[in-house]
Formats: C-alpha cells, structure tokens, sequence
C-alpha cells in the first residue's frame, strides 16, 4: 500500500480515493476524446500513440481498456509533452492553438475537479508526484499512531492531514498549528495561545529546546499570514496571497516534525 493509501486508510478515506481516482481517469479519457475529435488531421492521435509506445493499434480506445491511475497520470504527460515539441514540427503537423489550448484548460480542470489529494501535481508544464513516501511515513502516518494519548492534538492533525488532502490549505493550515498549540498547552498545563513569546520560551525551556526558539516563531508567522484562523497579512494589504499546495504539505511536514520531536523528548524526560 502507497504511503497516500496509508494516509487515506488511517482516515477511512480509502474508499472514496478510488472513487476520485475513478473520476480522475473518465475526465482524462474525455479530454482526449474531445482533441481526437477535433484534430480534423489527426496529429494527435498520430503522435499519441507513437510517443506512448502503441503505434500499432489505429484508436484510443485501446489506450482505455485496461488503464491504471498511473497510466492516465503517464497519458497527460505525453500531452503535455507533445504540447511542448509542437513548434519544433513542421508546419503542416503542428496543432492549431484551438487543440493546444484545450489540452493546457482541460488538464487544469481535470485537476481542479479533483477533490482529493491524489498524490500528483500539475505544474503547468508537467506533472509530478506530491508528498515524499519517507515523509508521509515518519511524519504523519506514525504521528497519527503516537498520538493516541492526546486525543485532542490528534484530532486537530487528523484534520489538517484531511484539509490538505482535500486541498483545503488554509484550514489545513490552521489545525496543524492548533495541533502544535494543543501538545504545548499539554506540555505547560495552561490554556494559553501558542504565538506568545512567553508561552513558547517556556515551552521550549521545559522540554530542553531552546534552541528551537525562532523555528517556531517562524512557524507561527506562517499560520498569521495564510491560515484561516489568523490571515493577518490579507487583513493589512487587502490582497489574497496564494497559499501554494507546496507550502501547505511542507507546513504540515513542519508540523510532524514538531510533533515527533516534542512526544520523543516527553517520553525520554520521563525516563530520566
């Protein structure tokens, strides 16, 4: 099982992953049926299936019958590699800018339909493979596990590892820095928030980790200017800031490797 499907499992989202997937892979046979149809000289399909490796067959269809998720991931990437060879061809094989842009609006969509985190991100000019299998199961799978004993930071992690797999990143990032601020509340047996100078050195002192003062300084600064429970820098300059799904997985990263550090320090403070 992928580390995503583990992610999903550990959520009881598994069934409703394949569903998207499921979707996923109709949106994209879609698509490619509605270039087949209107390339009037059959470039596409020509191309198609020459750079997929299955010139001998003269349909899509055949593309179809037994495609894996990672078959339709690896079928947008040949489009979009196409797209980017076009201008090399010779005039009279070019597509017209009417198939180009369909292809570049109809792989957006596709992913902008997608409800879930599928593990892949488009990039514009290609698509590449979000999360990091190490990762996903040291900082979250096992986060999920430990947490067991604070059912409250776990309820808030579980619900950032759902919003941003739902590519909700604002509210995902809002209950990953409720997490932290839940564990640190633990910690120090008050009921004081997290982004307080005061509230942080004493956390850190009493878990031995001063030197990690301005690491999470730093990380609450991030929660104020994008999470939706702070957002103060929308509020100042009345702008919205993109909230990219890269800094979203790497503050949910971030937010494990808290985790993990401060319940591993706990533990081995109360051996001593």
């Amino acid at each position: 099982m992928s580390s995503l499907n583990q992610i999903y499992n550990k959520l009881g989202l598994l069934p409703k992953i394949e569903e998207e997937k499921e979707k996923f892979c109709n949106r994209v046979i879609q698509l490619m049926k509605n270039l087949d149809s209107q390339d009037t000289n059959k470039n596409f399909l020509k191309r198609f299936l020459v750079i997929s490796g299955i010139k001998n067959h003269s349909s899509l269809e055949y593309c179809f019958d037994e495609g894996t998720f990672e078959n339709y991931i690896l079928y947008l990437n040949y489009i979009l590699y196409m797209i980017s060879q076009n201008e090399e061809l010779p005039s009279n094989k070019q597509f017209n800018p009417g198939i180009i842009n369909l292809c570049k609006k109809g792989i957006e969509t596709i992913f902008k339909l997608t409800l879930l985190n599928l593990g892949y991100l488009y990039k514009g000019n290609y698509i590449i493979k979000s999360g990091a299998k190490e990762l996903d199961e040291k900082l979250i799978i096992d986060n999920l596990d430990w947490l067991i004993d604070f059912p409250n930071v776990r309820k808030n992690f579980k619900k950032a590892v759902e919003f941003n797999e739902s590519k909700n990143y604002e509210d995902c990032l809002t209950n990953a820095y409720s997490a932290l601020e839940n564990i640190v509340k633990i910690v120090l047996d008050n009921k004081k928030i997290l982004h307080n100078n005061k509230q942080i050195n004493a956390f850190l002192k009493k878990i031995n980790l001063g030197q990690w003062n301005n690491i999470i300084k730093n990380f609450c600064d991030i929660a104020n200017n994008f999470s939706s429970r702070h957002g103060n820098e929308k509020e100042k300059t009345n702008t919205k800031i993109k909230l990219t799904p890269e800094l979203a997985e790497f503050y949910l990263y971030m937010t494990g490797s808290f985790i993990r550090l401060i319940t591993q320090t706990i533990k081995e403070n109360e051996k001593n």
